[in-house]
């Protein structure tokens, strides 16, 4: 099963995706994250994820555009246990964030 989520940053608001965001965990249940985000008006987004039981934000991509699409997978265990987006650059519009997940085994 794949699921989408949409979240929306108000003028460049860090995003954090915990487990009640999503309705279970990304190290519960996915194993495949695939992130992009819309409306950067030339700015630049990174991604930074947590591991299961850690306290450390660990950086997976910086400086991502609207052209990329960032995907974290693993065919063992549990990838993160909460993602986090932050932002440079982007005007005072809203900027939306695309998750698509996908259940181990897919």
């Amino acid at each position: 099963m794949i699921q989408t989520h949409v979240f929306t940053s108000t003028a460049g608001a860090e995003l954090r995706i915990e487990k009640h965001h999503l309705g279970q965990g990304i190290a519960d249940y996915y194993r495949n994250v695939q992130l992009s985000a819309e409306g950067l008006s030339g700015g630049t987004f990174t991604l930074a994820y947590r591991v299961p039981g850690g306290t450390t934000w660990r950086t997976h991509v910086t400086d991502a555009t609207e052209s990329d699409v960032i995907v974290i997978s693993g065919d063992v265990g549990p990838l993160a246990e909460a993602l986090r987006v932050t932002f440079a650059g982007v005007g005072a519009g809203d900027v939306r964030v695309i998750i698509n997940l996908s259940e181990r085994g897919l």
